[in-house]
This record gives structure tokens, C-alpha cells and sequence, in this order.
């Protein structure tokens, strides 16, 4: 008879208050002719009462102890090489910036670099027939740190994806 014994724990905080995002964007397309067109976008979030671990003994585990905002552009293009055929392509810009309340906690959460700031995609969109599809991407994302005040950081490399798919 081979038994298994799981323990767990479910921990809460009555007084956490929910996340608040507020969000502003602006876009603008052009059309540069009828298969062509362009899409140029700037976005600012403001982040506030994110929820994070608290590891302070003797303190509520769940707290409210960050705030953040982040910040970026996109271009984006896409254009219609043949009636089957579509192209998009684009670049992100990506910022993040947090502020965590307790400085305690600063150690344990990996902020400023978590997410990549550049990226940039290729797309590619064929219909061979009514039944059967190709479509092939190309992504592109910049180095990452999750560097903290307290650690060295943990480096992922950037890299290059080719996603490629016959669909029916």
C-alpha cells in the first residue's frame, strides 16, 4: 500500500486592496495606399496597490507593497503583397519601472529588467487555397536581467523564434 500525505496551507489578508491599473494610449494609422498601411502607438500605465509576497516575519504574507508604471511605442506595418498574401511586421519599445514600498521586500522581486524592451516580429500570411493556409513568424527579443538591489541577476540571452505552420 504506498500512501501519500500532502499538506498544505491557504494564507490570506482581509485588508489587501485590488490592483489598479490606469491606462493611457494614443495611435495613429495611416494608409499609404490601398496595401499599405502604418500604425504608430505610445501607451503610459500606471500601476498602483500591486499585490506581492511580504517577507517580513510575523507580518502579513500578502500585501499591497508595490507600485509601478511602464511606458513605450509600437510601429507596426502591414501590407498586402498579393490578394493571398499579407505581411505585418512591427517593434515594440517596453519600459518598467517599480517602486516597492517595503524595502524589505526588495530583495526577492526581480523589477526594472523582468521584461525585455525591445521586440520586433515579422509575420507572414499565404493562402495557398480555399482549404490550406502557410503562415510563418519571426520574433526577435532583447536580453533580460532580473537584477535586484541585493543579487547579481539572472541574464537570459536574446533570442530569435521561427514559428512556421501548415494549416488545413
Amino acid at each position: 500500500n504506498n500512501s501519500i500525505l500532502l499538506f498544505g496551507a491557504a494564507v490570506g489578508n482581509e485588508s489587501v486592496e485590488p490592483e489598479e491599473l490606469i491606462a493611457y494610449e494614443l495611435g495613429y494609422r495611416i494608409l499609404l495606399n490601398e496595401r499599405s498601411s502604418l500604425d504608430l502607438t505610445t501607451f503610459y500605465n500606471d500601476y498602483s496597490n500591486l499585490v506581492t509576497t511580504n517577507t517580513i516575519p510575523a507580518q502579513d504574507p500578502i500585501i499591497n507593497g508595490t507600485e509601478a508604471e511602464s511606458y513605450g511605442f509600437e510601429v507596426a506595418a502591414n501590407h498586402f503583397v498579393t490578394y493571398d498574401w499579407q505581411l505585418k511586421t512591427s517593434y515594440t519599445y517596453f519600459d518598467l519601472d517599480m517602486d516597492v514600498d517595503a524595502p524589505d521586500n526588495q530583495d526577492l522581486l526581480p523589477y526594472d529588467h523582468v521584461t525585455a524592451n525591445h521586440k520586433a516580429a515579422i509575420h507572414s500570411y499565404y493562402s495557398i487555397n480555399e482549404q490550406w493556409d502557410w503562415n510563418s513568424s519571426i520574433f526577435y527579443t532583447d536580453s533580460r536581467n532580473t537584477k535586484t538591489p541585493n543579487q547579481a541577476g539572472i541574464r537570459t540571452s536574446s533570442y530569435t523564434r521561427l514559428d512556421s505552420g501548415l494549416n488545413w
